[in-house]
């Protein structure tokens, strides 16, 4: 049985998501943000071992939570498409300085995933969808005993990503909604990077993103 729980950290608010795999205690996190030592300290507390990082994409909110991860669980492997590697590792670019706190600078083990690739938590597999458009490399993961579909900044409720960063493509990110309009079902639930949690049925009727609006 997994459980989710989910810390809303940092100014812009992310939501950061802890993974348990209730029989054994293993635990992955997605988009670890700022402030991310209360994922570790709540982790210490109920005795859980979180075994891996997976992001959604390099942007600083989304990544600057795994220093601390990495000083309680050293060698944590991180987990991301390639195309967004050099966010983790440039230094001195347009959010270096994001909000007032610095970026990290982010070391691995990597382990670069590709559209279709899967990465399990004992006996649970999440699958990797790349939706570039937002970044290059941004993906979502989908874990479909539980239809969970953890969308980072590629969907949120009743909104989508923001194309017009650096790198932004607004082509690819249509092209990505649509896709996650066809193969994920109504009934999943949308786990977002940011704002309330969401179903794929309700999306499809309410969000304009999801009815071409982009």
């Amino acid at each position: 049985m997994l459980r989710v729980v989910n810390f809303v950290l940092g100014p812009l608010r992310n939501n950061t998501y802890l993974i348990t795999d209730e029989e054994t205690g293993a635990s992955l996190v997605i988009d670890p943000s700022f402030g991310s030592e209360q994922v570790a300290a709540y982790a210490a507390r109920e005795q859980i071992h979180i075994d891996k990082i997976l992001l959604t994409h390099g942007h600083n909110d989304h990544v600057a939570g795994v220093p601390a991860l990495q000083r309680q669980y050293e060698e944590i492997p991180l987990y991301i498409r390639k195309e967004d590697t050099f966010y983790l590792k440039k230094e001195g670019d347009e959010d270096s300085d994001f909000m007032g706190m610095p970026r990290p600078f982010i070391h691995g083990p990597f382990h670069w995933l590709q559209d279709g690739d899967t990465v399990s938590l004992r006996n649970s597999i999440f699958q990797v969808i790349a939706t570039p458009g937002h970044t290059p490399g941004t993906v979502c993961y989908y874990q479909e005993d539980r239809q969970w579909l953890f969308s980072g900044d590629t969907l949120f409720a009743g909104s989508a990503g923001r194309c017009d960063l650096p790198l932004g493509d607004e082509e690819k990110l249509a092209d990505s909604l649509d896709r996650l309009k066809q193969i994920i079902p109504d009934s999943a639930i949308i786990l977002p990077g940011h704002g309330e949690h969401s179903e794929m049925g309700l999306e499809k009727i309410n969000n304009p993103f999801l009815r071409g609006g982009l």
